[in-house]
């Protein structure tokens, strides 16, 4: 790794941010997009994202009105559809023809506005994005960071089943284009080849500036906090489960799941089927995010795999201690058990969250000790560090300078190992 200090000395750039899709949308990656682009132009660089939506609207998080925002995306007919391409059976025919219907457009439209406006570097957020846009800069040469915010394990492998095998061909080939790579943890980048791992670098990500505006403004409530997609990785049936061993020995308490996704209707089974219905909800988005984290109490993420939570970041960061399992890596990044939250086994299952649920709300010792140190366990982690490292990155891939191996270089709290 290259011994420098970060600078953030730079020329007033244009910078692309490249998403798909953007309009209304709330999710981990669309927050730290939406904080990266109102901290570049803070810094009097030139931002734009570019998106790809069936609508024209306003992003699922406040942009700053400095930043630019252009929808791509025009109407298209779905040839490949009325053809009956997509019910080939054979992949190797199949899977081609629906890669390139579906990326193809895009990156043509990638390719005219970078053509066109020739901004000093483009950052993709996710694979659907990071594919055609390295494939897009690759052809116009305006150089590309690739950044991946999920764990490479589910996005870049044949880990993850529902991705098709020629998806991943060209997911994977196309990151041997990208200037740089940025993941979210060092031990990301060893999932890569050689050619990829030496141009890439960890960044993790920042505690949304203001998430912590309302603690100590509203009175905290007895609540289990979730708070995320209602999809399977996030695997909230296993909080649902856990809360149906131990509600009734806590009548006072409830759960609040926040979210929606394809997995609201299971969940809501789920939750009737244990009669929880009276201490277990589901009240979809949280409309004020800050106020939610300050008026619970506990905080669980039962995820099978994260990349680096964003969600648990700040509730940590709003002093709610955090209940997980210990073998998610993104996870054990930030909480130290019986420090800052607790962790469990994934062997013991639902199990295993409901006593570690049932010790913190009965031990109020405990639960006040973990609260006290989380905020601290994560003061690292702020919008500072975060644009430091993000405007070093971009001035090595606009200066072509060599980007160093995958570190964190600074510390980033007391529990840094």
């Amino acid at each position: 790794m290259i011994e420098e200090k970060p600078s953030t000395e730079l020329r007033a750039l244009s910078i692309a941010l490249v998403i798909r899709p953007f309009v209304g949308v709330i999710g981990g990656t669309e927050r730290v997009l939406v904080t990266l682009a109102n901290g570049l132009v803070a810094k009097g660089h030139r931002v734009t994202v570019l998106h790809w939506d069936e609508q024209d609207g306003p992003a699922g998080f406040p942009l700053a009105p400095e930043v630019s925002q252009v929808n791509l995306r025009r109407p298209t007919v779905r040839w490949w559809s009325y053809l009956g391409l997509d019910r080939i059976q054979y992949w190797r025919v199949r899977h081609p023809i629906q890669w390139y219907a579906h990326n193809a457009p895009f990156r043509r439209a990638l390719v005219g506005w970078l053509q066109a406006h020739c901004p000093d570097v483009a950052i993709g957020f996710g694979p659907c994005a990071n594919t055609p846009l390295l494939l897009a800069a690759r052809q116009t040469g305006v150089p590309a960071v690739a950044s991946i915010h999920f764990t490479p394990e589910i996005d870049y492998s044949e880990k993850d089943r529902r991705i098709p095998k020629y998806e991943l061909k060209r997911r994977l080939g196309a990151l041997r284009h990208a200037a740089a790579t940025h993941v979210l943890l060092p031990e990301y980048a060893d999932l890569f080849s050689a050619d990829v791992t030496r141009k890439t670098i960890a960044i993790p990500n920042t505690v949304t500036p203001g998430i912590t505006r309302a603690v100590g403004r509203v009175p905290r409530r007895p609540v289990v906090l979730g708070l995320g997609r209602l999809e399977p990785l996030k695997n909230f049936a296993d909080l649902v489960e856990a809360w149906a061993r131990i509600a009734d020995h806590h009548p006072a308490w409830t759960v609040e799941i926040h979210g929606e996704g394809e997995l609201r209707t299971e969940l809501e089974g789920l939750i009737a089927a244990h009669r929880l219905q009276g201490s277990c909800r589901l009240p979809g988005w949280a409309p004020d995010v800050p106020s939610t984290l300050a008026s619970a109490t506990l905080f669980c993420l039962p995820s099978i795999t994260e990349g680096f939570p964003l969600a648990a970041l700040e509730a940590l960061a709003c002093g709610l201690p955090v209940v997980g399992y210990g073998d998610v890596p993104g996870l054990t990044a930030i909480v130290r058990h019986e420090e800052n939250g607790l962790l469990v086994s994934r062997s013991e299952g639902p199990a295993g969250l409901a006593a570690a649920l049932d010790r913190l709300i009965r031990d109020e010792d405990l639960r006040r000790r973990l609260s006290a140190a989380a905020p601290a366990s994560v003061a690292g982690y702020s919008e500072e560090a975060f644009l430091t490292r993000w405007l070093d990155l971009i001035g090595r891939v606009v200066n072509h300078r060599r980007v160093p191996r995958p570190a964190v270089e600074e510390p980033l709290g007391p529990f840094e190992r």
